[in-house]
């Protein structure tokens, strides 16, 4: 079972199966491995799903599933997911991505985006914290498995149109025990990323 806080904090029905997926993978007080992510067992959220790897020098989108790429109108395997961030927004979503990787929690944030017909739907996107296979590293997250999916459960299709993400309109840190960050941006931001 999710936990409640988590679950309570999650709109999405996809986005709340997820948390529920992840928070079975291993016992309260630690975080799941990479290596513990069983693609056969989350069949239905895979075309939505990201990896997501996280480094001293980026953020690299190591998976992005096949329905993604439908709903942005782009392919995001394979790319530093700050070059989907419009500039000015850039440095806080990187603050943001190495508290969640230093805490270790969980991320969550709705954006409105609009297709190219210029009907427009809420997305909420979430990441959760898998630990990196070396013991050493501890409670540092190395990785994130996340997912995309509208808040009122509609399936899109965009015409392909390479450009950037619209920044969110709600962001938050998601406790998955460990507590969360005092803040979410960056001591000198003066925008939302």
């Amino acid at each position: 079972m999710a936990p409640p806080k988590i679950a309570a904090m999650v709109t999405a029905k996809a986005c709340r199966d997820l948390v529920e997926y992840w928070a079975g993978l291993c016992p309260p007080g630690t975080l799941p491995r990479r290596s513990q992510v069983d693609p056969g067992a989350i069949l239905p959220l895979l075309p939505y799903l990201y990896i997501l790897g996280v480094a001293d020098d980026g953020v690299t989108i190591r998976l992005a599933g096949t329905a993604l790429r439908q709903l942005y109108g782009l392919e995001m395997t394979g790319r530093d997911m700050l070059d989907l961030v419009p500039p000015e927004h850039r440095a806080a979503r990187r603050w943001r991505v190495a508290c969640a990787a230093r805490h270790p929690c969980g991320m969550s944030y709705i954006r409105t985006h609009r297709y190219p017909s210029g009907a427009t739907d809420d997305l909420e996107t979430i990441f959760l914290p898998l630990a990196g296979e070396d013991p050493a590293d501890g409670l540092r997250a190395r990785q994130f498995i996340g997912i995309a999916a509208s808040t009122s459960d509609r399936r899109w299709i965009a015409d392909e149109e390479p450009g950037t993400l619209m920044p969110p309109h709600a962001f938050q840190f998601l406790d998955v025990g460990f507590g969360i960050p005092p803040a979410i941006d960056p001591p000198d931001a003066t925008n939302e990323a």
